[in-house]
């Protein structure tokens, strides 16, 4: 399945690239410059937990069918083929300001998975994307690395706030909605029913990017969280949960499984 999402990303691409006429670039709000770099990590580390940027330094290539898109159905793009590297191996890439841009078909070929720094988040295809201002530079990092068997599952809890004026209804949470926060001190976990476990979140380990982590044991299928309600903004927004009753959010965790639950806090 994972092979056959790659060919159907990568002819996405390709048509992208195909109708892509000079007189079809996105320049009347500008434009910017992308800079993508990737690294390896030895067998062993994992970059949520450390500093990537120090502790996975070994260069890599993009994959052969990878590539920044925009704009959708086949406004623009450019596979990482046809850019002329800097010196450190950086993929430099002029974009248009103001278009959320898509990091497509950068899945591993030499390592299982990757972890990507400095996006806003990610597209309804699960890629990093971007939106950068007319004239910025901004660096995207994608750490790839080894993923380690385990018999244990691991929840990964992200809080976020979003900027004054941020519209739920119409607007992206992932894309615009990227302030660090802390969990509210009232927040819990909850785990194996009737009263069996719990913590408080801003209890657990936190990555280096900010998200809690728990990691459950063996038997543990199911957890719990609560008490989320915002304290420094109006109303929030859960994504990654498979149930909720009232303000109790349950996730169903299969073994080995590791889950991404992000709560978006915003201005009513």
């Amino acid at each position: 399945m994972k092979r056959l999402r790659r060919s159907l990303l990568a002819l996405s691409l390709l048509f992208t690239i195909l109708s892509l006429s000079p007189g079809h670039e996105a320049t009347a709000q500008g434009t910017a410059t992308l800079h993508i770099t990737l690294r390896g990590c030895a067998e062993g580390i994992d970059p949520h937990m450390v500093n990537p940027a120090t502790a996975c330094t070994i260069p890599l290539d993009a994959p052969d069918e990878a590539g920044a898109i925009w704009g959708g159905d086949g406004q623009g793009g450019m596979p990482m083929t046809d850019v002329e590297r800097l010196h450190d191996g950086t993929y430099p890439v002029s974009v248009p300001a103001n278009h959320p841009i898509s990091l497509r078909n950068f899945e591993p070929t030499v390592r299982d998975a990757f972890l990507a720094v400095g996006t806003s988040g990610i597209d309804a295809f699960g890629d990093p994307v971007i939106t950068l201002d007319p004239g910025e530079t901004a660096r995207v990092s994608l750490y790839y690395y080894f993923e380690q068997e385990q018999a244990e599952s691991t929840l990964l809890m992200t809080f976020r706030g979003c900027p004054v004026g941020f519209n739920a209804d119409t607007d992206d949470f992932f894309t615009d909605c990227t302030i660090p926060l802390d969990a509210p001190d009232a927040a819990v976990i909850l785990w194996g029913g009737d009263g069996q476990g719990g913590m408080e979140i801003t209890g657990l380990d936190r990555q280096y990017n900010g998200a809690y982590v728990y990691t459950t044991g063996s038997t543990v299928g199911s957890v719990k969280l609560s008490g989320l309600a915002p304290v420094v903004r109006d109303a929030y927004q859960v994504f990654g949960f498979d149930g909720v009753n009232g303000d109790t959010y349950t996730i169903d965790l299969t073994t080995g499984e590791t889950r991404d639950v992000f709560i978006f806090y915003f201005y009513e």
